[in-house]
């Protein structure tokens, strides 16, 4: 590390926003990946509370039945890097994201069928990363549905 932290104040130092279209296009590459990869996740973290609810407000099951954040990624338009009095590296990544997804939940009832589908998900936004756990607090605050 103590070898990587010139580089990394050099670098720190040629502007405040960076400009990361190099890592828009590995994003879009990956993105198929990526989505496939989320919405497990997304399953997985959503299952414990749709069966949670099973037998409550009369409701017999609940689930995805289709699950696909859509084929546009979001994009980076910039990253803000600094470093705090602490030593600790900060990362700003600013995120733009329109999405084109199919998502269909289904939830049957005694006697009523209900399906919820979502055509379109947009935001935007910085979020401050400076560690794991203050990644998935950025992402929970943004997305506490998921969380």
């Amino acid at each position: 590390m103590s070898k990587t932290k010139p580089t990394l104040k050099f670098w720190r130092g040629l502007r405040l926003t960076r400009n990361v279209e190099w890592l828009n296009k590995f994003i879009a590459n990956m993105w198929p990946y990526l989505d496939k990869a989320i919405c497990g996740v997304i399953r997985s973290i959503s299952k414990p509370t749709f069966e949670k609810y099973i037998g409550k407000f009369q409701i017999r099951s609940s689930d995805f039945e289709t699950l696909s954040l859509g084929t546009l990624p979001p994009t980076l338009q910039g990253i803000k890097i600094y470093e705090t009095n602490e030593n600790e590296l900060v990362i700003e990544p600013a995120v733009r994201w329109a999405g084109n997804p199919n998502i269909t939940l289904a939830m049957k009832l005694l006697f009523l069928s209900i399906t919820v589908q979502v055509e379109e998900i947009a935001d935007h936004g910085f979020s401050n990363l400076s560690g794991a756990a203050d990644c998935f607090e950025a992402a929970c605050a943004r997305f506490p549905l998921f969380c």
